[in-house]
């Protein structure tokens, strides 16, 4: 603005920029039905809304708000296999991770083949059990060796789903190629949990 050939500079300030915010990074529940809340902050002024990614997450309270406030909602039963869902709050994310209702289960917990002669071989069982109310999928069984030890164990089975109730059935082969004793785990992965069994044998 200019009077009498004298520049006036007029400043005027912007709208000041919200910040939203929440201390909340995530939660772990298992499978059945619960409630959960969180804190938001903000700026008196400032809006914010929440809303969620998947269906199995409602709003009890607190979906929108200004200033500071609480989100609470509810994780829905799963009666499926383990899931993750978000609730976000103006860009800032809050994780859900729900356990499914499959249970793995072996036995026996541990598998000592004794002591054999080198050159032949000894064959037990692991057996896998579904305790769950939902499929059991074996992602993996594999085994692996111990500080080194050259493997002599292998392993076959006829695991893939397993119904609840349901087991299957991993066959273990115990082959030492040299005397001593030989150490090893067997490692199973499902989608509803992840187990090691102990392997132990002896040759002389």
């Amino acid at each position: 603005m200019t009077i009498a050939n004298q520049t006036f500079t007029v400043t005027q300030q912007g709208v000041p920029t919200c910040s939203v915010y929440t201390t909340a990074g995530g939660f772990n529940v298992a499978y059945t039905s619960r409630q959960l809340l969180f804190p938001v902050y903000a700026d008196s002024t400032c809006s914010w809304s929440a809303s969620a990614n998947v269906p199995w997450i409602s709003f009890v309270s607190g979906a929108t708000g200004t200033g500071n406030g609480t989100v609470t909602f509810t994780v829905g039963l799963n009666s499926g296999a383990a899931r993750t869902g978000t609730v976000t709050v103006n860009g800032s994310s809050v994780f859900v991770n729900q356990a499914g209702t499959q249970a793995i289960s072996v036995g026996p917990t541990s598998l000592d083949f004794g002591t054999i002669s080198r050159g032949t071989s000894s064959v037990k069982a692991v057996n896998v059990k579904n305790l769950g109310a939902a499929d059991l999928s074996v992602t993996s069984i594999s085994i692996d060796t111990m500080s080194g030890t050259v493997t002599t164990f292998s392993q076959s089975n006829n695991c893939t789903t397993v119904s609840p109730g349901g087991s299957c059935t991993v066959n273990l082969k115990y082959s030492p190629g040299g005397t001593g004793t030989q150490s090893t785990y067997l490692y199973i992965y499902s989608n509803g949990g992840s187990t090691k069994v102990p392997l132990t044998g002896t040759a002389r």
